[in-house]
């Protein structure tokens, strides 16, 4: 048999890729001497075969794991050997292959790498694992949630993906920190505020302090080093867009119930005093109606950039030039 596992969110795989492990140890091989990991980069074609032509040691069936073949292997004789032979070893029952690939695919060189790929993608047992995004990303952190028997706000999933964008290692890391802190109670955004340390540097809360003050010329500069240095548009629009909508918060509730200190705006609020204390810099340079106008603003150029596939650099810079 032969499964193929492959994507950009390696988190995933390594999940389906235990859940398969574990099930395999559990019903057929408890001692795990059946078990081999091979890595792509240096595996030759004699340990290969020692590893797939080997009988089982007590136990009917092996599991063989690896992993990047098709990117970081250098023995062409290997590859040929599997493409050949392709077939009998998909319908093999004694042993169970499982590739995983979690480098980049545009990095295959050669056609015999390129004729592998057709034939594993094309295989029964292929599953791809792309990056979540939107509803599949907040939908998969309630599910982990869940699994721990706890539970979270959906204002704290937001804030959890703006500070963490899309990298489940992180996420679920930080589930897990965020799931013993509450000892059973519900998980909210102060608390990710409190709990998490944002995947983020200095630029980004430098950028959302210069649009928020008014600094066109440094929002122009930084917008467009963060654009060339990881180009993670979304996860800037959403920090952005998080510091505008907490002003407005903020301006509304000072405009109702007038000026206390940072702590009982953070108790009134619900947000955790450091963000209070960045907002309250920031406030007083903005009337509310011009506040409302760049939030919107913010939501017109999420949606254009997801489906009009606009430069985000171009959009980001407009906001800044109109505010």
């Amino acid at each position: 048999m032969i499964i193929y596992l492959y994507g950009q969110d390696d988190f995933r795989i390594h999940q389906d890729l235990q859940t398969i492990k574990n099930k395999f140890l559990k019903q057929v091989d408890q001692s795990g001497l059946n078990f081999s990991y091979l890595d792509g980069s240096d595996l030759k074609i004699d340990q290969f075969r020692q590893a797939v032509l080997v009988s089982g040691f007590l136990a009917k069936k092996r599991m063989v794991v690896i992993k990047n073949l098709l990117t970081t292997g250098r023995d062409e004789n290997l590859i040929t050997e599997i493409l050949t032979n392709f077939k009998k070893l998909e319908q093999q029952e004694d042993v169970v292959i499982i590739f995983i690939q979690t480098d980049e695919l545009k990095n295959i060189r050669t056609q015999v790498k390129k004729d592998l790929l057709n034939k594993l993608v094309k295989s029964q047992y292929a599953k791809e694992f792309k990056l979540l995004k939107n509803k599949d990303l907040i939908n998969w952190i309630k599910k982990e949630v869940s699994q721990l028997k706890a539970k979270i706000e959906p204002t704290a999933i937001e804030l959890l993906i703006n500070y963490l964008g899309n990298d489940l290692w992180k996420i679920n890391n930080e589930i897990h920190k965020l799931v013993a802190y509450k000892s059973g109670q519900i998980i909210q955004s102060v608390d990710v505020e409190l709990m998490v340390k944002a995947d983020l540097d200095e630029n980004i809360f430098n950028l959302t302090d210069a649009i928020a003050n008014q600094n066109k010329k440094q929002s122009l500069k930084l917008i467009q080093q963060q654009l060339t240095d990881s180009g993670a548009w979304l996860r800037i629009l959403n920090m952005i867009s998080y510091q505008f909508r907490n002003l407005i918060i903020l301006k509304s509730y000072l405009n109702e119930h007038g000026y206390s200190n940072q702590y009982g705006l953070a108790k009134g609020l619900g947000l955790h005093p450091f963000i209070i204390q960045k907002s309250l810099n920031q406030v007083d340079k903005y009337s509310l109606p011009q506040l409302k106008k760049i939030y919107h603003q913010l939501l017109e150029i999420d949606l254009q950039m997801k489906t009009k596939s606009l430069n985000p650099e171009v959009l980001l810079d407009k906001l800044v030039v109109e505010n």
